[in-house]
């Protein structure tokens, strides 16, 4: 009998992959909705009690030790033997009847309740469609044997333990195994497309991978030829938009081993924050020692003013090592992997809004930006200022002045614009490429320059007419892009 209290949710990983693995189960927890609950289920060879140990800090587990004496004979690629414990689900859990499985090499951005709760029917498992099955340019192995239209991903699976249980699927497994020894080449994923009779096509947002996530063109991924034949060109571009679980997978090396500046903001956050984070470990003894003595200081400090200061500093020293959440940012949002968002606790997003590759937002004052608003690569947006007219000091002093900034809905800012602190762009608004943005600017109004000034206006009636309507871009369904040369605009919208 299935339990239905928790969603059972599986992993499997060794001791090399703690680090990823702690960034997947944190973001799981970040990202549930209330009322979800799950059961975190860990299968592993034989980890390290100091691992697990430090797991019981970040969620409740329930850990399963696999025997690996009965894969001896297995092929072993550079993913170890844990990629086979997936099919050993429905023998591990007898309990439950459905069962989710998911790779660690992710970073998940969504609540899982609405796709558990997907009726299977008599499908074997759900997965991600890879590729068609008559694809020439593909990555995946192509058996004769496998009649199904398409190779599905197992780095995400929905897995029907009772029918595996039923069929006694594992037997057919192992018989593959034997059969096909030399011919695997992806091996779990080889196993268990060629195992099923039936694979459900789970939504590709539930395994963005991160070349197609990071793409402001997703025609330039590398994945992207095979995966648009099979999954189409707008399922790509709305998983994009609104991911539940981005998959670090492909060629390039792991998020998690990369120089510290090549990780993005998002997946940094978690990776500094991380008890298995060792790539700076003087580097955190040492800062936790400054916080240690900035702590004494302020005991010890009678002026007020000073404490104040020491304070700022042991705060802005603590966040380097465990930086605040943010993940609830992102949702209903694409902002770029690539930007960086000072002070993420100040900033509240509308629904919809897009922010291109490059920007920097330093939310220090507050930060408001509204639904539907489009701001292009490289931007800079800015809440603060320095103290310039300082009787003691110059050029400025060490006063920060929090001028809140405030961007309405349906604005649209080019490339590398700046907007200054204080700032309040009002609805619909035009800011031009390159603008640098001092004053507010009025509703409908189109600026560009430096200083940005008006240059011309939208058209209100028509604007508020749209917006009434609730024509805002993107809705849910929207026509594939099309580029159209400037001498035939007009005729195409009349």
């Amino acid at each position: 009998m299935m339990n239905t209290k928790k969603i059972p949710i599986v992993f499997a990983f060794d001791d090399n992959y703690a680090l990823p693995a702690s960034i997947a189960i944190k973001s799981l927890l970040d990202t549930k909705k209330e009322g979800t609950e799950y059961e975190i289920i860990v299968f592993h060879g034989g980890l390290k009690t100091k691992t697990i140990k430090k797991f019981s800090t970040i969620a409740n587990i329930r850990w399963i030790k696999v025997e690996e004496k009965q894969f001896k004979d297995v092929p072993i690629g550079w993913s170890g033997l844990a990629t086979y414990y997936r099919l050993l689900i429905a023998d591990l859990l007898p309990e439950y009847d459905k069962v989710i499985w998911s790779d660690v090499d992710v970073l998940f951005r969504g609540d899982l309740s609405e796709i558990f709760n997907q009726d299977m029917e008599d499908a074997d498992w759900g997965g991600i469609i890879a590729e068609r099955q008559d694809e020439q340019n593909g990555i995946h192995t192509h058996f004769d044997e496998n009649t199904k239209p398409y190779i599905y991903m197992p780095g995400f699976m929905l897995v029907n333990t009772k029918l595996w249980r039923e069929k006694k699927l594992a037997l057919r497994f192992w018989d593959i195994i034997r059969e096909y020894q030399d011919r695997l080449k992806m091996f779990d994923l080889d196993i268990l497309n060629l195992a099923a009779d039936k694979i459900m096509p789970v939504p590709f947002s539930y395994c963005v991978l991160e070349n197609i996530y990071d793409a402001d063109d997703i025609s330039t991924a590398r994945e992207y030829p095979w995966l648009s034949r099979a999954q189409g060109e707008k399922e790509l571009l709305d998983a994009k938009a609104n991911p539940v679980i981005i998959h670090y997978a492909g060629e390039r090396a792991k998020i998690w081993n990369r120089d510290i500046n090549e990780i993005p903001c998002y997946y940094r956050e978690y990776l500094l924050s991380s008890v298995f984070n060792n790539r700076n470990k003087s580097y955190y003894r040492k800062t936790k020692l400054k916080i240690l003595l900035l702590g004494l200081l302020i005991l010890l400090c009678p002026i007020k003013r000073i404490r104040k200061n020491l304070r700022h500093k042991k705060q802005k020293l603590k966040e380097t090592i465990a930086p605040k959440k943010t993940s609830s940012i992102y949702e209903n949002n694409f902002i770029s992997s690539t930007v960086c968002i000072g002070s993420p606790e100040n900033v509240e997003l509308g629904g919809k809004i897009y922010i291109g590759e490059d920007c920097k937002l330093y939310a220090e004052g507050g930060l408001k930006i509204g639904a539907y608003t489009k701001i292009g690569q490289g931007c800079l947006i800015m809440t603060t200022a320095h103290n310039y007219k300082s009787q003691t000091r110059i050029p400025f002093d060490h006063i920060g002045i929090l001028r809140r900034t405030e961007i309405g809905k349906n604005c649209w800012l080019g490339v590398r614009c700046i907007i200054c602190g204080g700032v309040k762009i009002e609805d619909g608004a035009i800011i031009g490429a390159g603008a640098v943005v001092t004053k507010s600017v009025p509703k409908c109004a189109i600026v560009a320059g430096n200083p940005a000034r008006i240059i011309g206006w939208r058209d209100k009636e028509l604007y508020n007419k749209l917006e009434e309507s609730g024509m805002n871009f993107p809705q849910e369904k929207e026509p594939p892009r099309e580029w159209i040369r400037e001498e035939g605009f007009k005729e195409y919208y009349e």
